[in-house]
């Protein structure tokens, strides 16, 4: 999770498991003007990810006066979600991003 957040939230964010809200994990960026509250909800189906999962993200978003959602899947969204996510402030990583970003993390670890 750690390696999703740095790539996600920021430089050098803290992130911790929430266990609370449906949240997987909150991640805090503490630079002056980008930081902030990063809330992250995580989901391995081999099914579409459901825009009311988006729209719960978003809601927990919204509640916690966070600067932005992050909902990543192995799987894909559908195209309410896609629609629902950027004007909302949560971003979505489907799985053939998810696998893209890994590569990259994976091909610049020594």
């Amino acid at each position: 999770m750690q390696v999703w957040c740095s790539g996600s939230c920021g430089r050098s964010p803290v992130c911790q498991p929430a266990r609370d809200d449906g949240i997987d994990a909150v991640a805090v960026n503490e630079e002056p003007l980008i930081g902030g509250l990063c809330i992250i909800q995580a989901k391995r189906t081999k099914n579409v990810v459901s825009a009311e999962t988006v729209r719960s993200v978003a809601g927990i978003v919204n509640d916690k006066s966070a600067s932005k959602g992050i909902v990543v899947t192995t799987a894909w969204f559908g195209k309410a979600s896609w629609d629902f996510a950027p004007r909302n402030r949560v971003e979505l990583f489907d799985g053939r991003h998810l696998k893209a970003l890994l590569l990259k993390h994976l091909a610049s670890t020594p």
